[in-house]
């Protein structure tokens, strides 16, 4: 699978494993073994059975940032419906927060459930729930300008102006695009 990182979070990338290929919506989340592949491309180390054992949480999970982030980056605002399901995945799981010692001297913030044992999906529950909440970071989510792409990203340039998800693939194929109909 050909997995994008251009999202600027590992939640924004997640909801990323949506994307279209060959001009038609594609899920390359298609099994655990495509999963543990997207964890292995981001140098993550969870072994392939806890993702096997949760891979329908995954998934579940995965449209539901999906949803919410479209939402944002396409209407600027988040349904209500898909903020209540996901609340609800996370009261289904009992998944809530756990505040850790830091180093040197700052609390973190971690998600733990007693009913699913997977660090990696509650790593992307506190990813979702810093952006979402954070308004600086949520208001630069953007989608892509090209519109034949369905990727998001977290602009982090200075004056907000990035406009692809990535100028390799579609940044540069619209400005040929666009030169070649300037010189015909």
């Amino acid at each position: 699978m050909n997995f994008v990182f251009v999202g600027g979070d590992v939640s924004v990338d997640f909801s990323n494993t949506i994307k279209i290929v060959n001009g038609s919506k594609t899920d390359l989340l298609a099994s655990p073994s495509s999963l543990y592949n997207w964890t292995q491309q981001l140098e993550l180390d969870i072994p392939y059975e806890s993702l096997d054992v949760n891979f329908q949480y995954f998934k579940s999970l995965r449209n539901l940032i999906h949803n919410c982030f479209q939402d944002f980056a396409y209407k600027r605002k988040i349904n209500k419906e898909h903020l209540n399901k996901f609340n609800d995945f996370i009261r289904q799981f009992d998944i809530h927060p756990n505040i850790l010692p830091g180093l040197p001297m700052f609390p973190s913030l971690s998600y733990e459930s007693k009913q699913i044992d997977s660090p990696l999906l509650h790593h992307i529950v506190k990813s979702f729930l810093d952006v979402i909440t954070d308004e600086y970071t949520l208001d630069r989510l953007k989608p892509c300008e090209n519109d034949e792409c369905v990727l998001l990203f977290v602009d982090k340039s200075k004056n907000k102006a990035r406009r692809w998800c990535s100028m390799t693939t579609c940044g540069n194929k619209i400005k040929a695009s666009r030169f070649y109909y300037r010189k015909r």
